[in-house]
């Protein structure tokens, strides 16, 4: 997470672009993937700024989120 006063100004963006970098060139990795919740349009955008491609929604049972189990 980051903290409010850091949003909007492109840290999270660069964070996750170093990271997908970092797995392709240095770590040889031929997939990545990533997971938000479908309500956190932000981090939506994050991903795919960095080119990442939405395949479709990941069912969860019992996730903790936020304090709360969600179902």
């Amino acid at each position: 997470h980051l903290h409010r006063d850091f949003w909007n100004r492109g840290y999270a963006t660069e964070a996750v672009r170093a990271l997908v970098e970092y797995g392709f060139i240095r770590r040889q990795m031929r997939r990545i993937y990533a997971r938000c919740l479908p309500e956190n349009r932000a981090s939506q955008r994050v991903l795919e700024k960095v080119g990442m491609l939405p395949e479709g929604e990941i069912v969860i049972e019992n996730c903790f989120c936020r304090g709360e189990v969600k179902q």
